[in-house]
Formats: structure tokens, sequence, C-alpha cells
């Protein structure tokens, strides 16, 4: 993140700070357990990175929350398009150890700099974004 805020501060550019949650995944872990919870995280992960382009960068925060940071240029309406094209990459079942796992999701945007100068003002508002989707319900962005 740090070194996207550099980058665009740089070149007078911006990019897309999304921030990924799956919105069931405390169901998961208690119903199946949590090496089957593991499990289902390695696979978003890998389906986050076939929804997102080879610049964009993918992080793992904490627990089911995931950053994607989209640099390049791109047009807002392109970053809400892709927020789309991850939300419908999570309907399909996951299949782990022989189980069918449903999962939702949810995602918050923000633009830097238009949200944000630096990495606190960007996660504050990403998270703010990320919890308004969520109250819209499951894969809301």
């Amino acid at each position: 993140l740090e070194n996207a805020l550099v980058d665009a501060k740089q070149f007078d550019g911006h990019f897309a700070l999304l921030l990924f949650d799956l919105n069931n995944f405390d169901e998961v872990n208690d119903r199946f357990g949590r090496a089957i919870a593991d499990a289902l995280l390695v696979e978003v992960a890998a389906r986050l990175r076939k929804s997102t382009r080879e610049s964009d960068g993918i992080a793992r925060l904490e627990g089911d929350e995931f950053a994607i940071i989209v640099t390049c240029d791109i047009r807002p309406d392109q970053i809400r398009s892709l927020a789309n094209q991850i939300i419908d990459g999570m309907r399909t079942p996951f299949m782990i150890e022989g189980r069918e796992i449903y999962c939702r999701a949810s995602i918050g945007i923000a633009l830097a700099p238009t949200d944000g100068l630096d990495a606190n003002q960007l996660l504050r508002c990403v998270d703010t974004a990320l919890h308004r989707a969520k109250t819209l319900g499951t894969g809301s962005i």
C-alpha cells in the first residue's frame, strides 16, 4: 500500500484499494472446523488471483479479509466492474475435502488520492465502504 501511494504521488497517478470480506466465514469455521476454513481461505485467494490482473496486488489482512490494490490506469467504472467480477467469482461453490462450500462476500472500495493521501486514511475509508456494503447485504459493493 505504501509503495502504491509513493508511486501515485511520484507519477501523479491513482489506484484503487478494494477490501474483500467473506460474510459467512465464521459459519464455515464453526460448521466444518478450522482446517477446512483455512483451506477455504487458500481457495478464495486463488479465485481472487484469477479475477484480477497480474499487476494487481492481493494480501490477506486478517481473518477473512483481503486487500486488493488495483494499479495502472483504470477508470472508476472498471473498478466497479472488477469488484462485481470478484463477487461473481465467489458464487460457484468451493469443493474442499469433498464438501461443497458456498461463500458470500462484500467489497469496499477506496480511490487514491481521492479518498486518502496516506495508508491510514485509505484504510479507514475502505473499511467504512466495506461496512456500508455489508449493511446493504451479501454481494454488495
